[in-house]
Parts: structure tokens; sequence; C-alpha cells
């Protein structure tokens, strides 16, 4: 009893050490991108052995900002974990990731003999083994499938010895927090940061602008795209397999690939919940029409591995913070419906907003909303995240009927039953009206 308890708090102390050193100052860890691997506290709670790897930066330095700022990380896990005695802290370099990339450049040098048509997926498997350090990038405003596939794919790397980190545009948000937390902290880098990366490997972003401003920063060396997205942009060599529901499943071949082809022993638990995390996101908890039978199949194997579908199931979709719904809640006061209830649409302006104080991670329900009324065969959501005469648009169908090629003439893009755009337009009445008509002009071609 007594070792689970210390098993327990050791888990705690790495989770709370992992949001904890986003806030450290020290340039040295700050920019180092630490990930805490392991905690192993003795059984007074009077010592812990913090063991790490830092992609970037010094080994020395690194370990010399660890030691400076060990004072402020202990009062700080002290404040959030109620423990009788907060433990002295030593830092200690896990190099179970050199050891890794030694063991997986052993087994690379044996030569095993190919079929010589050999299959995309394999092609891919062999580029991902190579021992490159490896930035991760992923679309701005962020789902589930993007984080999920995102840090799945890190831990894979990191388990082949493969050094390698997430990055995007925006902070992964905090209800999506569960599946990178333990794994790496801020995943925003500094303009001017060198980040020291061999390649980048871009996951469910189907064309450069979803990248935001990485895209310009890192475009000459994004080496691979892995995406699910039928439209969009190619902007590098690619895995797109525009059958699969999310690019979750496709993490899942190549996590498969990579066990039977002995690259890795085991589909490690956080990887199997971030997939199907993934997986549970982009098919709307298994309701959407993107589902197929291989889909059903994926998540039967997923929960055969262990996947805690319940708890990842209530904190996608059953958990919500209070400004999401007041978000919610103003979309419904703004309620609009087209075409005799056929279209429904919502609008949250920038006035609403500044007096919710909402954010854009506040609003990635509300198209729900709309979706949600009986007879509505096509909803979508306009908001205006800033001052300015231009507005996003979620578009989502539950019909027959192709939603990005209304968003390709805005020149947006996705799915046939869920796509997005942008689009001008002098108030977000009229940016309202111009979707609606072109809807309901396309409805009637049918």
């Amino acid at each position: 009893m007594a070792n689970y308890r210390r098993g327990r708090i050791n888990d705690e102390m790495q989770k709370e050490l992992a949001m904890i050193l986003r806030e450290v100052k020290d340039p040295r860890v700050k920019d180092a991108f630490i990930s805490i691997t392991a905690v192993e506290a003795t059984g007074d709670l009077k010592y812990a052995k913090v063991f790490y790897s830092a992609m970037m930066g010094d080994k020395k330095e690194v370990a010399k900002g660890l030691k400076s700022s060990a004072g402020y990380i202990r009062r700080q896990l002290a404040q959030r974990l109620n423990l009788r005695m907060t433990p002295e802290l030593t830092f200690c370099e896990d190099n179970s990731i050199a050891h890794g990339a030694h063991i997986s450049k052993l087994l690379n040098g044996i030569e095993i003999s190919e079929p010589e048509d050999e299959e995309t997926g394999d092609a891919v498997c062999e580029k991902l083994c190579e021992n490159k350090k490896t930035l991760i990038v992923y679309h701005v405003r962020s789902d589930a499938d993007a984080v999920g596939s995102a840090f799945a794919l890190r831990e894979l790397l990191r388990i082949m010895g493969v050094p390698a980190i997430c990055v995007c545009s925006d902070e992964v948000p905090e209800r999506l927090r569960f599946l990178s937390e333990n794994a790496q902290g801020s995943v925003v880098v500094d303009a001017g940061m060198d980040l020291g990366h061999e390649r980048v490997i871009s996951v469910d972003s189907a064309s450069p602008s979803q990248l935001g401003d990485m895209f310009e920063r890192l475009r000459k060396d994004i080496d691979l795209m892995i995406d699910h997205h039928g439209t969009g942009t190619v902007y590098a060599d690619n895995y797109i397999d525009a059958e699969a529901s999310a690019t979750g499943e496709i993490i899942f071949a190549i996590a498969k690939r990579l066990l039977a082809n002995g690259k890795i022993s085991a589909i490690p638990p956080h990887v199997v919940n971030c997939i199907y995390a993934a997986i549970s996101s982009d098919t709307g908890g298994f309701r959407f029409a993107n589902v197929t039978p291989a889909t059903h199949r994926t998540a039967a194997e997923l929960l055969e591995m262990g996947a805690d579908a319940a708890d990842v199931n209530h904190r996608l979709f059953a958990s919500k913070t209070p400004k999401q719904m007041a978000a919610e809640g103003e979309a419904a006061r703004r309620l609009k419906l087209h075409l005799g209830g056929r279209i429904a649409s919502v609008t949250i302006p920038y006035s609403s907003i500044q007096k919710l104080e909402l954010c854009d991670e506040n609003l990635e329900t509300v198209i729900e909303v709309p979706r949600s009324i009986g007879g509505v065969e096509v909803a979508f959501s306009v908001r205006q995240s800033e001052n300015k005469p231009l507005f996003r648009v979620s578009m989502r169908s539950s019909v027959d009927f192709d939603v990005a090629a209304i968003c390709r003439r805005f020149d947006g893009g996705g799915h046939v039953r869920a796509a997005g755009c942008s689009v001008s337009a002098r108030d977000i009445d009229e940016a309202e009206a111009i979707i609606a008509n072109a809807i309901a002009k396309q409805m009637e071609r049918q």
C-alpha cells in the first residue's frame, strides 16, 4: 500500500513539475524544451530524483539552470500538492533517449530483406526511424486530433531514440492538456529561438495557412506531412489517407507497423489514449458520417490495448468550462434559421467576445448549437476574433451536402461534411448572409 501511495505521489509530482517548468524564467530551462520522464521519491518524502530529457541547449547549462531554479520549483510544487513534506529535488538527466538511439542504430544496421514493391506505409515508417532531431508541428486552433496525433507520434519517436518535440503557433487548449501535460511543457516557441532541428513533420494540417506563422519559419525543413483531409494544398512529401476518419487512425497504423517491424516493443498506454482521443474527437464520439467499419475496428483495438474511453470521452464532450457555456448561450441567443429551417447559423461578434471575455478556445463548441436543431441539414457559425472586417466560418453538414465545396469558394476547405473558411465583409451580419446565400443556392441546384 505504501509503494502504491508513493507511486501515485511520484505521478502527481511528474505532472505538476511538467507544468511548473513552463513558468521558470531562466532561459537555460525555458528554452531547453525539457520533458520530465520520471520522478522517484524516497519513502519518507525527504528527497526525490527528477529525471528529465532536454531537446535543446547545452547539457551542462541545462543542468545548471535546473539546479539554480530548484528552490523556486520546490516552492511551487509545495503550493500545488497537499503533502506533509515536499521533497528536496535532485535533477538527473535521463539518458534512455540516447541509449535508445544507440540501440536503434544497431538495429537499423541489421540487413532485413524487404519486398521490392514496398508499401507507402513501410516507407514512411523507415523515414520516421531516421535518427534526426524532429519538430512535430500541427495546426492553429488545435483540436484533439491534432494534439493527440502529434503527441502520440512524439512518444513513438522518442521510444525509438529519436529526439522530438511538438510545436504550434498556439498553446495547447486547457481542455486538451491531459494529452500533453506529462510529456512536454509549452508548445509555443519564441520567434528568435534556434530550434536546432534536423527535420519537421506536420500532422493534421491540410494547407500552409493552417500552420499559422510556423509555416514561414519552418517551410524549408518540412520533411513529411501526415494528414487525412481530402482537400487542401500539399506542401511536402506526404502520407495522406482521405479514407481515414482522423489523422489519429493513420498514426495508429504507423504505430502497428513499427511494432510489427520490431522498431518498438509495445505501444505505450499514453499513445493509446492520445490516438483514441484523436479519433473520438474527429468523429464526434463516433457519431459523424466519416466513421467507417475500419474506424470501429481501430477503436476496438485501442480499447483492447487499454484506452480509457470513459475518461477521454468525458473530457472531450461532457466537460465544459463556464466560458464555453457562456459562448454557447450567446450563440443560442443569436441563432437564425434559413431556407425553411434547412440551414441554421450562429454568430459571435467581436463585441460579444469582449463583453464575455472569451477567447478562441471558448468558441470551439458553438457550432454544436445550430447543428443540434432538428431538421437542420447544414449548420454554420461565424465569429469575429478581432475588431477587423474578417470573419471565420465553421460549417457542418448532416446530409449528403459538400460543405467543403462551399468553403473552397472562400479559399477554405476541409471534409465533405466538415469544413471551414474565412470571409471578408462589412459586418458579421453581412458575413452571415453571404454564407447562408451560398449554401442556399447550392441546395437549390441539387
